[in-house]
This record gives C-alpha cells, sequence and structure tokens, in this order.
C-alpha cells in the first residue's frame, strides 16, 4: 500500500553567486602574471576592451614591474633597496627573455664539428652517443649495448667515449656519479692522490662521515681528510648542471611594500590593468535593436564590465591585505625576518570583515617585495611557539637556529640540547624535538655531522 503523499517544509542556506562574484573571485586569485595572461587574452578577443597608448603589451609592463630570481630558489632576498640593481634587472628582462636557449647537445655537437681530425663516421657515432646522454650528463648504456643499437663495433664506440669525455663540460658522458667526478679530477691531473682514492673506494665512508676510519685507513689526519672532502664537494656530480639551459626566472610582486616618511606604503603592482577600459567606439554602437551583431557588442559589453569590475574589487582587497599585513607585523617590515610574528588567514580576515577564504584567495600565489626582500605572501603567515612573556613565530625560531649554528664552533658544533639552552636564555622555550624538527627542516644536519677537522 503506497503512502499518502506529503507536504514538508525545509530550510538551509545558500549562497547564489552572481556572475560579478563569480568573476571577482576567479580574478583575486590570479597572481599579477597569471592575470597579465588572462587580460592579454581578453584584450585580443573583447573589442569592447582597450588598453592606452602607454602601456601597449605584456612585455612593456614586464621591463618596468618586473624583477629576476633564480628557479627553484628557496629563499628569494632580491631587494628593491637598491635603485642600480632594479635598473640593471629592468633593462636585461627583455634581452635575457628573447634570447636562444642554446641546447647542451648543440654545445657539444660544436665541439665535435671543430675536431678536424675525426673522419665523418666517428663524429656520427658521437653524435649518437651525444644524443644518448640522461638528464645528468651521464652515459649510461654500456659500450656492448651502444654498439648493438648503433651498429658500430665495440672498439670505436668505447674510442668516441673516450673522446666524448674530453669535451666539455667536465665530466660529460661518464657512466655514474663516481666516473664523473674522477673525469673531473683527470683533467686537473689529480689522479692516485688522496681526493682521487677517496672518490674511488669511499664514498660510502664519505657519505656517513666515517672521517676517524679513513684518516686510519690512509694514515693521514683528520685535518687532511677534511681537505680532501672538501675539494671533493667543489666538483660537480651533474656535470650539465654546470651548463646554463634555462631563462631566469621573471616574479612580478604583486604588491610593493616601501618606506616614506618613517611610513610604510603599500602600492598594489597593477599599473597595467589601471589602463585597461571600455572601448569607446565599440560602446558608442551598442543600441536597443536585436539583431545578432548587437547581441554580440551587448554580450562582449557584458563581459568588459564584469572584468573591469573584478580588476576594481581585486585591486581594493590586495590594497587592504598588504595594509593589514603591515599593521600585523610592524616589526618584521622595521627589523627582518627574525621578527616574523605569528599570523593566521583568521588574524587578518577579523581585522578587515572579509571571509577567510577571500584572505585566503588575495594571498594565493602572490609575491610582496619588502624592504628585507622578495617573499610569497604566504611566507609572512606563520604559527607561533608561547614562552613566558612572548610568541614566537615558527619563522623566527628557524632564523635564530640558523643563526647560532652559523656562528657555532665548528670542530665543536652545537647539539640540539645546547641549542635548547641557547633559545632557552633569550626567552624562547620550545621542546628538543621542536629543534630537532626545525633543524631538519632546513636541511641542517645534526652536530655530529657537522663537526669540522
Amino acid at each position: 500500500m503506497n503512502a499518502a503523499p506529503s507536504l514538508q517544509q525545509n530550510m538551509s542556506l545558500k549562497i547564489n553567486m552572481t556572475p560579478d562574484l563569480q568573476q571577482s573571485l576567479v580574478i583575486l586569485k590570479y597572481s599579477t602574471d597569471e592575470l597579465m595572461e588572462y587580460v592579454e587574452s581578453q584584450l585580443h578577443e573583447n573589442p569592447l576592451l582597450d588598453i592606452s597608448d602607454n602601456t601597449s603589451s605584456m612585455e612593456q609592463f614586464y621591463k618596468t614591474h618586473s624583477t629576476s630570481i633564480l628557479k627553484n630558489q628557496d629563499k628569494y632576498t632580491s631587494s628593491f633597496s637598491s635603485k642600480d640593481k632594479e635598473e640593471n634587472d629592468q633593462q636585461d628582462y627583455l634581452q635575457n627573455y628573447n634570447n636562444n636557449i642554446v641546447n647542451i647537445e648543440e654545445y657539444l655537437w660544436e665541439q665535435v664539428i671543430s675536431l678536424k681530425q675525426l673522419s665523418c663516421k666517428e663524429k656520427s657515432v658521437l653524435k649518437y652517443l651525444i644524443r644518448n646522454l640522461d638528464e645528468n650528463g651521464f652515459l649510461t648504456l654500456g659500450s656492448s649495448d651502444l654498439s648493438r643499437y648503433s651498429g658500430v663495433p665495440v672498439e670505436q664506440v668505447e674510442e668516441m667515449i673516450g673522446i666524448l669525455q674530453k669535451l666539455e663540460p667536465a665530466g660529460i658522458g661518464a657512466k655514474d656519479f663516481q666516473e664523473c667526478l674522477l673525469l673531473q679530477l683527470k683533467e686537473t691531473n689529480k689522479e692516485n692522490t688522496l681526493v682521487w682514492n677517496l672518490i674511488q673506494n669511499n664514498l660510502k665512508d664519505i657519505a656517513e662521515r666515517r672521517y676517524r676510519n679513513l684518516a686510519k685507513q690512509y694514515k693521514v689526519s683528520l685535518e687532511a681528510i677534511q681537505k680532501a672532502v672538501d675539494q671533493i664537494k667543489l666538483l660537480n656530480p651533474r656535470p650539465i648542471n654546470s651548463f646554463n639551459t634555462e631563462l631566469t626566472q621573471y616574479v612580478v610582486p604583486d604588491i610593493i611594500v616601501e618606506k616614506f616618511h618613517k611610513e610604510y606604503v603599500a602600492v598594489v603592482n597593477d599599473k597595467f590593468f589601471s589602463d585597461v577600459s571600455l572601448n569607446s567606439y565599440y560602446e558608442n554602437l551598442i543600441c536597443e535593436d536585436q539583431d545578432e551583431s548587437q547581441r554580440y557588442l551587448k554580450d562582449k559589453y557584458k563581459n568588459a564590465v564584469l572584468l573591469l569590475k573584478g580588476l576594481e574589487h581585486r585591486h581594493i582587497t590586495l590594497y587592504r591585505v598588504a595594509v593589514a599585513i603591515i599593521e600585523f607585523q610592524i616589526d618584521f617590515f622595521e627589523n627582518g625576518y627574525t621578527h616574523l610574528k605569528p599570523m593566521k588567514l583568521e588574524d587578518i580576515a577579523t581585522k578587515l570583515g572579509l571571509h577567510e577564504s577571500t584572505v585566503s584567495r588575495a594571498t594565493s600565489n602572490k609575491y610582496i617585495q619588502t624592504p628585507h626582500g622578495l617573499f610569497r605572501m604566504k611566507e609572512l603567515f606563520t604559527r607561533g611557539i608561547e614562552s613566558e612573556n612572548q610568541v614566537d613565530s615558527n619563522a623566527s625560531i628557524k632564523e635564530k637556529l640558523k643563526k647560532l649554528i652559523a656562528q657555532e664552533d665548528k670542530k665543536n658544533p652545537f647539539s640540539d640540547q645546547k641549542l635548547l639552552e641557547l633559545l632557552a636564555a633569550d626567552q624562547i622555550k620550545v621542546a628538543r624535538r621542536t629543534i630537532a624538527k626545525y633543524r631538519e627542516e632546513l636541511g641542517i644536519l645534526c652536530s655530529s655531522k657537522r663537526v669540522r677537522y
């Protein structure tokens, strides 16, 4: 028997996102780089959008507003307090951006061509070997395999491998890490030295820092072993790394903070976007007609207005967030990274009366240029540890650890317990396991492996 139908009333809260809000949230999350590409595409697609003649392209904006950092660099220390450096960065950008990347294969092949004593057949074998180098510059295939695949006798393959290994960069064409280091020593006539023997026989012992055992094995002092290890560290374990095959990466800071008359001023770095406007010619063509051309213009007009509103909302939000961060982290802007206070997204959101997700979008993938360098905005948000009379951020504690370890006696480095005591003397109380955790996150070895003899 079917149940009788009934009416039920439920209450639920839904956020109905308008097109304006959707567009604003998307634009807010873009970094300046990403937004630049998006706006450029809109300028090409939408005739209702225009841009003033004085800033006509992305390249012009980059030339004026970008700064360079090295790819994969963990710390961004490009300071904008030096006008000379800033001008050099700006001047070099287009030249660096447009330069062709010289391929490592081309670089090696140019050296092969210059070897006039080689026959065409030998050069052909060398080209085959060059094309079989891996991402480190190693030739991991054995000579028998290379012979089989190329159809060239093993003896000739081995002879050509020998020639390849004499090319620049030193260590190219080695079969592995160990041979790569030995090839570099051979080039400087350091065969059969202590360094040579250590590489040939004791790489694992060096990795485990068994220096005392090595000193006994070779009947030399600990200082001699340390000196030899230092020489090994100067060698390049991946020869292609010494060959610059990548362009300098350019980052456009989204916020620039500078000090004027004892006050810090935040500037949203979006001059390019402020020059985007409605095209008055096409705007005047819009009328009440409902034909296809008018529907097209009205649709493009709507999209253009949404974009301009989104850009304005992004500018205002970024500015407000930047000012709030300056006020919250004034000690950092005055004194540097060690004075960074614990700060959460919630702190800035509460201060501005914004939703936490809005602050997250405003700081995501963004860079802030400060008197102390260029940072990801997210780096300024950090948790803290409460001590007796203060709260220290994780970042500031790590920075203090780095400074303590940098100043230690290298022959008698600080243990984690000693580091804990030194921090406690500075009114920072943390657990020893926290010291170990922070040290590992900083990539710093334990005291027994930091000893120098």
